[in-house]
């Protein structure tokens, strides 16, 4: 399972950018995210967050793309 560690303070659209990005690298294969300076640890699958650390990206399966990165980046500007 291929894993992206996102380690500076990106603003929140680059964060989503940068996950969607490697999402479409990963497209239909489990993939992580680990966001150092958040503390978030992510295990995906397409658009569908099976695990977060932070209970407030829990998804559907089947998310469509645009509600993907709108649950990203509301989970994000709660954290940060």
């Amino acid at each position: 399972m291929k894993t992206l560690i996102i380690e500076k303070n990106e603003s929140t659209k680059e964060t989503v950018k940068l996950i969607n990005s490697f999402r479409l690298e990963n497209k239909n294969n489990w993939y992580q995210i680990n966001i150092i300076n958040l503390g978030i640890k992510l295990k995906c699958f397409n658009t569908w967050i099976q695990i977060s650390t932070k209970p407030i990206f829990s998804n559907a399966m089947d998310m469509s793309i645009k509600d993907f990165k709108n649950n990203l980046e509301l989970g994000i500007n709660k954290i940060s």
